[in-house]
């Protein structure tokens, strides 16, 4: 069943790019603008999860639930958060190579198609099924890039990260990406699902241990959909000496009903940057 989550416009679309996140539970809507690097309308959708017959159905129902999925824009740009995501060094990120991996990682599928985009030497390389690419075609025939979301992550975080060892937290709901950075360098990017505060809290510290990141010395940043008093953030704050939640400009935000909510909910969708 279809829950609109999130539903915040701007008075001026004008002038932004049309982002579509396409999730394993969730569809998120927003528009960005370009000159101004701000927020200026936001949808945000969950469902099921589903499998492969029933995508463009979801699809369907969330165009008929969006202000923002038929309006037109010149500029529009499809993220895929699925689960088929792998970062290849960039010696071994030829195409060939590329089908070989994931046939190796996630098993030999057909009828899929590889989108892949490099960043400082590292290929962000996502397998969509066909299906699902040809369904956003219906809707989106435009549409200028193909993105996976690890891309976006990767690319801010390195930008942001000076001589830094630290851990990224982004949540959504019933799963979240964790990105471990060490001395600058991508340790780890990976999308777990969890059910209790104590899911978060024993993958963070595995990772701590596996990578000698010292979890007393590792600053531990969360942002996306976590509530400060809750129960998962209540657990990390105990365990997680240098956890924090992520504080946003207000000014990255040009819509009255952000202010309405923690901005830290939305700070990853800010740093969605194709350029």
């Amino acid at each position: 069943m279809l829950q609109k989550t999130f539903g915040i416009y701007g008075n001026d679309l004008e002038n932004s790019r049309f982002f579509v996140e396409i999730g394993r539970k969730h569809i998120a809507c927003f528009c960005k603008n370009d000159a101004a690097g701000t927020i200026t309308a936001m949808e945000f959708f969950q469902f099921d999860e589903y499998d492969i017959n029933e995508f463009a159905s979801i699809i369907y129902e969330v165009k008929n639930n969006s202000r923002l999925f038929t309006t037109p824009f010149e500029n529009i740009c499809l993220v895929w958060n699925t689960a088929e995501c792998l970062c290849i060094p960039k010696e071994y990120s030829g195409e060939e190579a590329a089908h070989d991996f994931f046939n190796l990682a996630y098993g030999e599928k057909e009828n899929t198609i590889l989108y892949a985009d490099e960043i400082d030497g590292c290929m962000i390389a996502s397998r969509i099924d066909t299906a699902m690419k040809e369904t956003m075609k219906d809707y989106f025939p435009n549409a200028a890039g193909h993105y996976h979301q690890y891309y976006f992550l990767v690319k801010n975080i390195l930008q942001q990260t000076t001589g830094g060892t630290r851990i990224h937290l982004i949540f959504y709901p019933d799963y979240f990406t964790v990105v471990a950075m060490k001395n600058s360098q991508l340790q780890l990017i990976q999308t777990k699902e969890y059910s209790i505060p104590e899911d978060v809290l024993y993958c963070i510290l595995n990772i701590c241990n596996q990578y000698e990141m010292p979890q007393d010395e590792t600053a531990i940043e969360a942002y996306g959909f976590i509530v400060a008093g809750s129960n998962l953030f209540s657990t990390l704050f105990q365990y997680l000496r240098h956890f924090s939640l992520a504080a946003p400009a207000p000014a990255n935000f040009a819509a009255e009903g952000f202010k309405e909510n923690p901005l830290h909910f939305f700070q990853h969708f800010s740093n969605y940057d194709p350029a």
